[in-house]
């Protein structure tokens, strides 16, 4: 009984041993370097994405004298190279970007509609609802799931929007990976993915 007793000893040390040790290894490996990316000449800015590859995307903006905002402009950045785009505002001083592929392409809002960026083409997607929507979340392939204003939510296919309510029976969609899978909810407030 006494070998056996010390056996179970011996185990239980071992294993506290390795869950020391395991939680040491973690830990090291969580620790991160911040970079300031700075605000690209305006008075603040936010970083809201960034691919696996280093493209990040957010806005940069100015402040009127009364520290409201002035101006808020939708940037993508390429780490590698540094290379800074302000992707602008299409129809006003506002647009902020959300959601960035591995190509570079970004979604967002400008002044009350979501966009697509790519190389320089800033595609106005408007809104199916007419009030307003934001493109929240882009695959690979340059389709976008976003949110309209009026509780909607739309899916841009690549060359259409559409009613995504009306397309999965009642689902507001946040996210999209590069298989077309889709989360988000439906309109009872459970987490849902399509």
């Amino acid at each position: 009984m006494k070998k056996y007793s010390n056996f179970i000893t011996f185990t239980r040390l071992l294993g506290v041993a390795l869950c020391l040790f395991t939680n040491a290894n973690v830990a090291r490996a969580v620790q991160y370097k911040v970079t300031d990316l700075g605000t690209f000449g305006g008075d603040l800015a936010y970083a809201f994405a960034i691919t696996d590859n280093s493209y990040i995307t957010g806005d940069f903006g100015t402040k009127n004298p009364d520290g409201t905002l002035a101006t808020s402009n939708a940037f993508l950045l390429e780490r590698s190279s540094n290379s800074f785009v302000d992707i602008g505002a299409l129809n006003g001083a506002y647009s902020y970007g959300y959601d960035v592929n591995i190509h570079g392409q970004v979604t967002g809002s400008h002044d009350g509609g979501a966009f697509l960026y790519t190389d320089g083409d800033f595609k106005d997607l408007s809104s199916i609802s007419g009030f307003g929507a934001i493109g929240e979340g882009i695959n690979s392939s340059g389709h976008i799931i976003g949110t309209e204003f009026n509780g909607g939510s739309f899916y841009y296919d690549g060359n259409r929007m559409i009613d995504f309510v009306a397309l999965t029976g009642g689902g507001i969609g946040h996210d999209i990976n590069d298989l077309g899978r889709v989360t988000g909810s439906d309109l009872n407030g459970n987490a849902i993915i399509w």
